[in-house]
């Protein structure tokens, strides 16, 4: 497939690799008179779209578009601004490449540029995921600044490795997960991305609201510069940070905890060892438990730590925007699952953005999990939240 666009003749081709955001590009358009990024698959009117190839799994498909120049030219002038959105193909991105066709020379001035720059456009709103940009604009910006002012309360460094680098985009600037999100091309797409980055945002704000309410002291992780600092990634086999209380308590935070690794620890024949007891039951070889936050009591540094010895007590906390039945199963499966290990040394937190239905909140007190609603800034659950979390960890 050639790449990325050319004139050919009194044509102006471009090509694209649809499908996600791995090894993908979308191409948008500035409109001149509303200085607004519009998606060239829906300018129907002026390119021509031709299906050229799908990828063997059907995932990713190559268009190549074209226009006349003096159609172009006609309707958008006789310089017309592109820019192209690319992701490489681990996933990493967008990039953005900016292109100024000058439609009476026939030529394609290339620039590579931030992608916050486009942040001065807007992008046109398809319609349903308005909604999703509105509770983005509430929440994310407002919650990415308290995670800020925590850290430089606390005097630590946050470091973002693995995929959970594009939460360290948020936290440097929210507006850039926005403009991540409406650069996938269908509402649908955007929906889901807008979702799924006020979901981090809020799991990393529930976060630091932890550790702002110990106002405890980092001794792990230590920079070779004796700067404390705080490890994000995702299932990391380091652990996120342990901190010493006022009160002398040791604490160890896990972000994004995944007990698949654990389990492969645990299967190597250290279960009696760690537990001082055979489970009866291994749990499958495929596990992709996840809990946002998990805090053990006590010192570990390394998730191979545990092999020594168990917590004395675990707090296990998820983060929810809403709550629904998949939510509902997900925590069911978490308590099943830590409390084969722990018995009743463990105590499970729910803290929602937003209210969970009275059915769902019965259904999970019954399994023994403490619900805190409305945990958000400015409202009573925030407080409410770091009130329980200084009673149990203190």
């Amino acid at each position: 497939m050639p790449w990325p666009i050319e004139i050919r003749g009194n044509k102006l081709v471009i090509w694209e690799r649809q499908g996600g955001t791995r090894g993908t590009n979308y191409f948008y358009i500035l409109d001149p008179h509303e200085k607004k990024l519009i998606y060239i698959g829906r300018l129907s009117r002026l390119f021509t779209r031709i299906l050229e190839g799908t990828s063997r799994a059907g995932r990713r498909r190559n268009y190549k578009y074209w226009a006349l120049l003096e159609v172009l030219e006609k309707e958008l002038g006789s310089e017309i601004t592109l820019f192209m959105f690319w992701y490489t193909n681990k996933g990493y991105g967008p990039n953005t490449t900016k292109y100024l066709v000058n439609c009476s020379r026939k030529t394609i001035e290339e620039e590579r540029v931030d992608t916050i720059s486009v942040s001065v456009y807007e992008f046109e709103v398809l319609g349903p995921e308005r909604e999703w940009i509105k509770l983005y604009e509430k929440y994310v910006p407002v919650m990415m600044n308290i995670v800020k002012n925590i850290v430089n309360k606390l005097g630590i460094e946050v470091l973002f490795a693995g995929r959970a680098t594009r939460l360290e985009n948020l936290l440097i600037n929210p507006k850039l997960g926005l403009i991540n999100a409406l650069v996938q091309p269908s509402w649908q797409s955007r929906q889901k991305a807008l979702e799924a980055y006020i979901r981090s945002a809020h799991e990393l704000y529930v976060l630091f609201l932890v550790a702002v309410s110990l106002n405890a002291k980092t001794i792990y992780h230590i920079s070779s510069d004796g700067k404390p600092y705080w490890w994000i990634e995702y299932a990391s086999d380091f652990s996120t940070a342990v901190v010493v209380t006022p009160t002398g308590r040791r604490h160890t935070f896990w972000f994004q905890f995944s007990p698949k690794k654990w389990w492969d620890v645990v299967r190597g024949g250290w279960i009696h060892a760690m537990f001082g007891k055979p489970v009866r039951r291994l749990p499958p070889s495929r596990q992709y438990v996840r809990p946002d936050i998990v805090i053990m009591e006590g010192e570990y540094q390394y998730r191979s730590d545990l092999k020594r010895r168990t917590p004395a007590l675990v707090v296990l906390m998820d983060a929810k925007i809403s709550f629904d039945e998949a939510d509902f199963k997900q925590l069911e499966g978490y308590a099943e699952n830590f409390g084969k290990l722990f018995d009743k040394k463990v105590i499970y937190i729910v803290a929602c953005l937003d209210r969970i239905p009275p059915r769902y909140k019965k259904m999970l007190e019954r399994i023994g999990y403490h619900i805190m609603e409305e945990v958000a800034p400015g409202q009573k659950g925030e407080e409410e939240f770091q009130d329980f979390i200084r009673r149990i960890l203190l």
